[in-house]
């Protein structure tokens, strides 16, 4: 709760970034890193990570366990609202890097925590962040490998690190991520929307099958 013991949400935004209705957008009016610096950021010791007790891991240890992990340009976009977040891509990109890099710095640490409280019973990590529209991507590539490509390759550097696999949701026509995705070590990528632009299951085969798990598209 805040100060004034209104819910206040992890991040301190809330609502879904792609609408505009009565929901916080805490970055909205940010104009300088300053801003970006002063906002109150989670701190990864809010979270409480405990081993996983000796009743839960034997049943854990007969299944499959993702460990969940937030988005990074979507969470940007909660906080600062889409339409700002774009504009200030082009005009004030230093904000950007700056906001996109708290976030990378607060997944980074809560799941260097949780690998190491409860890493031998985590088989996947699994992330999303939708970077794509119907027919193409939100912005360019180059903007992509700019903003939000860092806080990633670095978070997924770590999960390698811990030889887990890495399971990526990505709505939308995003097959020109692809190539930086296996780079970085994508395992399964989902959900496939097979009908769109550069995602028929032929193409994704040809291109990418070598190397990527298709989830989904069923």
């Amino acid at each position: 709760l805040d100060e004034n013991g209104n819910k206040r949400e992890l991040w301190g935004g809330g609502g879904p970034p792609y609408t505009e209705e009565v929901y916080t957008r805490p970055l909205r009016h940010a104009e300088t890193v300053a801003d970006i610096e002063a906002y109150e950021w989670p701190d990864p010791d809010w979270l409480e990570i405990l081993p996983i007790e000796p009743e839960r891991r034997e049943y854990l240890s007969r299944h499959f366990v993702n460990l969940g992990c937030d988005p990074v340009w979507c969470k940007l976009a909660d906080l600062m609202s889409m339409e700002p977040l774009l504009i200030n891509m082009k005009e004030n990109p230093a904000i950007v890097e700056a906001a996109a890099a708290q976030i990378g710095d607060f997944l980074y640490e809560s799941t260097r925590r949780q690998l190491e409280a409860n890493g031998d019973l985590i088989d996947c990590f699994h992330q999303w962040d939708d970077y794509a529209t119907d027919t193409t991507l939100f912005f360019s590539l180059e903007d992509w490998r700019r903003f939000y490509k860092p806080a990633l390759a670095r978070l997924w550097e770590l999960v390698k690190s811990h030889d887990k696999l890495i399971w990526y949701h990505c709505c939308g026509a995003m097959s020109d991520l692809l190539p930086d995705l296996i780079d970085m070590g994508i395992d399964i990528l989902e959900p496939c929307q097979v009908h769109l632009p550069g995602m028929s299951p032929e193409r994704l085969k040809r291109d990418f099958g070598k190397d990527v798990v298709f989830y989904g598209a069923i």
